[in-house]
This record gives C-alpha cells, structure tokens and sequence, in this order.
C-alpha cells in the first residue's frame, strides 16, 4: 500500500484498494481505510490558486492618440 501511493500521491485509499485487488489482495473497503489511518498515509492537499488582486487599482486606459 505504501508503495502504490507514493507511485500515485493523488490517489486515496480508494484507488489503491483498486490496484490491490488487481494484484489479487481484495479486502473489504472499512480493512483497506483502517489500514491505510495506520499506515499514516493521506493525500497532499491541493494549493489553491493565485487569485487576481482585487485591491490594486487597474491602469487608466488610454484616452488620446500617443497615451501607450
């Protein structure tokens, strides 16, 4: 199991329960969870996005010729 997930960090214990019973390990998805809360394992958390500073004051357009 901790092989599979550091293979594939953005899968949980779902997807790992998948690929172990692929590989023949089935097991009840309450034994795969409990094991995975003792293996310490998680999935990293996403980081947010930058947002548009909304505060900052926007250029003024042009208002003649030559202005750019």
């Amino acid at each position: 199991m901790r092989e599979l997930s550091a293979q594939y960090p953005r899968y949980g214990y779902r997807f790992i329960a998948i690929f172990l019973a692929r590989a023949g390990m089935a097991m009840n998805p309450k034994r795969v969870y409990r094991l995975w809360r003792k293996a310490l394992l998680t999935v990293p958390r996403k980081r947010p996005r930058k947002r548009v500073a909304t505060s900052r004051l926007r250029p003024l357009a042009p208002t003649g010729p030559n202005e750019v």
